[in-house]
């Protein structure tokens, strides 16, 4: 994963990125990035009042601290569901939301050993049943909910932890005589029928309008993996998929689990704090996670969040920047999302800075809410993968009725006063933007329409890479594409220009530019890609 961030590379990167003169310029808009009320956090409480009243067109369901738990004033700022069991039963049908956690905890291998084999089923039915009738009561006394969540967690992912099953004593031996390839496709498709029977066995008997499940995606949430496959790997190769979501038979996406889900939920919880060179991954980590599974699935997603970090031990815990809780609650609706489940767990010392940036950035989409609301088309010129490796400005766009609504933010800033400025091209749009620091940039302007086969998306890969000089490349796409390669100084190096259906390969040799770092630039009428190459 690239670790080197200067300003060069954003500089002159993104004004390459995104610009090519013979588009038209559009009228400029001035567009502040101010709100309509003072606007003051504190540490301890949340003053409500200081919000006006608002609402979006999303499901958002606040299952977060205890401090800032007040149902009413939360349906009444941009949330539409309270996930709690405190006071959840005083709550309408239509408002509520639940997490049933720790499905397959019991004391059996599932449980134990994340196996699909040796289990008393009896024994969960007792499990379920006696959890189900606690959520009963807590609940109101019914299991009467808008949207249901479960929290399952029980299956590996790895190879080799699924081949070390076969030592195990609750494991048929029809199943160890197998070779280990068969073996742990055997054990995929049991995991992922166990998992659809659990989820039939509790859909039977609570009433929710909306069934999803915690993580179980097609696509695995991953964070250092992202830039392991290009993006149209991505979206198009089946061997990427996750194995609870997969339909053996016909290679791609389904299967029994997959069916009934209505929703699906993947998580985003982020890993590394400012100043870490890896924290402004952030953003396009948190947009990958739905891109990845829109591009497999049209079921409508709701993408768990949480305040704080998670998993890399010196920042586990710790809240996470203001700026990236305020761009938690309005990008992934710029990446097909149709709602957030806000959640954490249980800490009477949380600081909930957090949470009222994640209001403020509600607040702000809910004054372009019209954007999401019929018809309209998301614009997403640049993967999200892309973004990731090439650590750049970044943005997003919603077209509608002859506006374009941009999204757009800098978590690669190096101070929140460095000033970047980032053209949005589209249409007969050619509008340069300023990004001060962190900002959550948000204005809409006039912009003629696209239409999706006008959009000539383009892929680029350039290998050995890093190289002594002789690099190979390739494109993917459909159209007229200008290929550059550019120093640091934004110099072009090397220039040409390709009418490509299908895959383009060639080959330039860059000896000369020993010791330097270089930038492939591949860019059609729509769409842009980049590549950092080195030259050792």
């Amino acid at each position: 994963m690239s670790a080197n961030l200067k300003k060069f590379d954003i500089v002159f990167g993104v004004m390459l990125f995104f610009s090519v003169s013979i588009w038209k310029t559009s009228f400029s808009q001035n567009c502040s990035q101010e709100i309509d009320f003072t606007f003051i956090p504190s540490q301890n409480t949340v003053n409500w009042s200081q919000f006006p009243e608002f609402s979006l067109p999303f499901k958002v369901v606040y299952s977060g601290s205890q401090r800032v738990y007040d149902p009413n004033a939360l349906l009444r700022r941009g949330f539409s569901h309270v996930s709690n069991t405190n006071s959840i039963n005083f709550l309408n049908r239509e408002n509520k939301a639940y997490i049933y956690y720790n499905v397959a905890g019991a004391n059996q291998p599932w449980s134990t050993h994340k196996s699909p084999y040796g289990n008393d089923m009896s024994v969960y039915h007792a499990k379920w049943d006696a959890d189900l009738n606690w959520i009963s009561t807590v609940a109101g006394g019914n299991l009467d909910f808008d949207i249901f969540c479960l929290d399952i967690e029980s299956h590996f992912k790895s190879r080799d932890s699924i081949i070390a099953l076969k030592q195990m004593s609750f494991v048929p031996e029809s199943l160890k005589g197998l070779s280990n390839e068969a073996f742990i496709i055997q054990y995929q498709k049991d995991i992922q029928e166990l998992y659809a029977y659990t989820v039939g066995y509790i859909k039977q008997r609570v009433n929710a309008r909306v069934f999803t499940s915690y993580g179980d995606v097609p696509v695995f949430n991953t964070f250092t993996g992202i830039q392991s496959a290009l993006w149209e790997r991505w979206r198009s190769d089946p061997s990427l998929l996750n194995f609870i979501s997969y339909d053996y038979a016909n290679n791609t996406v389904g299967g029994p689990f997959y069916k009934q889900m209505d929703v699906l939920s993947p998580n985003a919880y982020f890993y590394y704090d400012y100043p870490h060179i890896f924290a402004g991954e952030y953003l396009s980590y948190l947009m990958f996670q739905t891109e990845a599974n829109a591009a497999w699935s049209n079921k409508e997603q709701m993408v768990f969040l949480w305040n704080r970090y998670s998993y890399t031990p010196q920042y586990a815990g710790k809240n996470i920047k203001p700026w990236m809780a305020e761009a938690m609650a309005v990008f992934p609706f710029f990446s097909g999302a149709k709602g957030i489940w806000l959640w954490d767990d249980i800490d009477a010392n949380i600081n909930v800075v957090g949470y009222q940036y994640f209001m403020k950035g509600l607040y702000r989409l809910s004054k372009f809410k019209h954007f999401f609301e019929g018809n309209y088309e998301l614009i997403q010129s640049v993967s999200a993968r892309d973004y990731n490796e090439n650590k750049i400005p970044v943005w997003r766009g919603v077209y509608k009725n002859g506006r374009l609504l941009v999204a757009a933010q800098n978590p690669w800033a190096s101070s929140e006063n460095e000033e970047v400025k980032l053209t949005i091209n589209y249409g007969s749009l050619r509008q340069e933007i300023t990004l001060k620091g962190y900002e959550v940039y948000l204005c809409d302007f006039a912009a003629d329409h696209v239409t999706s086969n006008e959009l000539d998306m383009v892929d680029l890969s350039v290998f050995p890479n890093p190289s002594s000089g002789h690099l190979q490349y390739k494109v993917s796409g459909d159209g007229y594409f200008n290929l550059t390669i550019t120093d640091e100084l934004g110099r072009s190096i090397w220039a040409k220009e390709e009418q490509i259906k299908g895959e383009f390969t060639g080959a330039v040799n860059l000896e000369a530019m020993k010791g330097q770092k270089m930038y492939f630039y591949a860019k059609s009428k729509t769409s842009s890609q980049t590549k950092t190459i080195i030259i050792y």
